[in-house]
């Protein structure tokens, strides 16, 4: 195996567990799929071959570009996805929040008030 099919071979498994993560809601936008890419090429990099890093990371950079392009419409897909159901999740929870809220305030206004008539 020559140093361009390694590198290749990191950037397709990169590559797909970005999208396992993204699947499972790990990595929520692409900036943070782009980091994430970036992340595990490098340190790739750095293990394979320190006093190269330069000429190898030339030599990733186009991969990671086309790890990213190919990722891109299943990362989509899954934000898509889940996008949707997540709002409406956090938009429940917050309206019970504020139904609390105001029940706990409706209680303890009723308690303190009968309390002042006795």
């Amino acid at each position: 195996m020559n140093l361009g099919e390694f590198a290749l071979d990191a950037a397709c498994e990169v590559a797909a567990e970005a999208v396992c993560l993204a699947r499972d809601g790990q990595l929520r936008s692409m900036g943070e799929v782009h980091e994430y890419v970036d992340s595990r090429l490098g340190s790739i990099i750095d293990d394979l071959m320190p006093t190269a890093k330069d000429e190898v990371a030339a030599l990733m950079t186009p991969a990671t570009k086309q790890a990213i392009e190919a990722m891109k419409p299943a990362i989509y897909e899954a934000l898509r996805d889940w996008t949707p159901p997540m709002a409406a999740i956090i938009g429940g929870m917050s309206a019970m929040a504020v139904l609390l809220g105001v029940w706990v305030s409706k209680r303890t206004f009723l308690s303190t008030r009968k309390g002042r008539r006795a």
